[in-house]
Formats: structure tokens, sequence, C-alpha cells
């Protein structure tokens, strides 16, 4: 009688579970929903969210943009000048869906993506500071003019940035990509693992630590100043 009433219960949690898993197919019919917002300076994205990011010295704003019967299913949360925008909990869509936002905001500070998502530039991002944490086949494209930027890639995640940085310090693990000689950097310091790349220009000094196959690319004047590699891993003036 007891093993007939855990066994009970098993059955009853498991359908719990199926129960709170929505199942949908997107509809095909895009609309939009505008978001007010202020002093924003952080963004979190996942689920395989597409952003549009434009800079503005007067104006902030959010506007999602995805299929009708998913927007409710959309989940933006908007504290401490941090917006994070993802899809609900326990939702499996079935069939292509989209899932877009065009952010404006005056600058960013910190991006955070995970789940292959994607951030691109419209503008040109001038800032003292950006952190830049992407995970699972996520990517950003920009340009920008930055005193600091840091950059930390895991799985095959992808930066393509130009513009200049006057401080650079990367870490890259897995088969990550940082591609850049269009950013012209002052003073670099790198950390790649596994099968990483990167391409920048140097113009002071390039510190590096390598394992694995990973490979670094540079063009410049710049001069290494400190190197550790093992593996196969190699540094390549171009």
């Amino acid at each position: 009688m007891k093993k007939i009433m855990i066994f009970g219960c098993v059955l009853t949690i498991f359908a719990s579970c199926t129960r709170e898993r929505l199942v949908v197919s997107p509809s095909g019919r895009i609309i939009q929903n505008e978001i007010p917002l202020s002093n924003i300076h952080e963004l979190e994205l996942s689920n395989s969210f597409v952003a549009y990011v434009s800079f503005s010295p007067n104006e902030e704003k959010l506007v999602i943009e995805t299929d009708d019967n998913l927007m409710s299913l959309v989940d933006v949360k908007v504290r401490n000048g941090q917006v994070d925008i993802s899809m609900k909990n326990n939702i499996r869509l079935l069939g292509r869906a989209t899932k877009v936002a065009y952010l404006t905001v005056h600058d960013l500070s910190r991006i955070d993506l995970s789940g292959a998502s994607t951030v691109y530039f419209e503008d040109t991002l001038f800032t003292p500071e950006l952190e830049a944490h992407l995970s699972g086949s996520s990517r950003i494209t920009g340009t920008m003019n930055v005193t600091y930027l840091d950059a930390d890639l895991s799985g095959s995640s992808e930066v393509n940035f130009e513009g200049h940085a006057d401080t650079y310090r990367v870490h890259g693990s897995g088969s990550s990509r940082l591609e850049g000689l269009d950013l012209d950097v002052n003073h670099v310091d790198i950390n790649l693992s596994g099968s990483s790349s990167m391409h920048l220009t140097v113009n002071q000094t390039l510190k590096a630590h390598l394992s694995g196959s990973s490979v670094v690319y540079y063009m410049g004047n710049g001069v290494i100043t400190h190197q550790e590699l093992s593996g196969s891993s190699r540094i390549i003036k171009l």
C-alpha cells in the first residue's frame, strides 16, 4: 500500500509539471509594445532575443516586437538601472518566433547575454566603462569609444567591436571569437582557452595567457610585454 501511495505521488508531480509547461506555436502576426524607461545603464538579454540598441541624449524607451500570441509571455523587468528581457519560464515554442527588442538609452555600462541572444549597436557607444558577459552562442556587434572595456565570453559566443578602447581586458573560453581589427586598443590583457580566437589592433602593450589551440592576431605598433602560451596556442602579428 505504501509503494502504491508513493507511486501515485510521483505521477501527480509529473502530471503537474507537464501541465505547467506551455507549448505555443507562434502565430506569425507581429505586434509591438512600447515600454517607457528611465536611467537605464545595464541590459540583460536571454532566450534568443535580438536587441537593436540606439543611443540618445534625450530619449529612453523599449519596444518589444513579437508574435501577438507571445507578447504576454515576454518577461521584461526594470529595476535599479537595469532592464532584463526574456521569455517567461516553462515556455516551449514550436516553430519560428519573432523576438526583437528595440532599446533606446543614453549609454550602457554592462551587457549580459545568454541563450544565443544578440545585440547590435545602431550608433556609437560613448561610455567610460563597458562590461560584456556572453554565454551560450550569444553575440554583440557594435562601434564604441570607451576608456575601459571588459569582455567575458564562453561557449561559442562572439563579439565584433569597432572603435577605440584605452584598456581592454578579455577572457574567452570554449570556441569564443573576438573580432576587432577595426578596434584600436592602447593596452590589452588577454586570457583565452579552448579554441578561442581574437583579432585586434594594439597601439601600446599586449599581455596574453593562451592555452589549447587559441590564437591572437594583432596589428599595430603594440609591444608584447608578457606572454604565457601552452598547447598549440599562438600570437601572430599581421
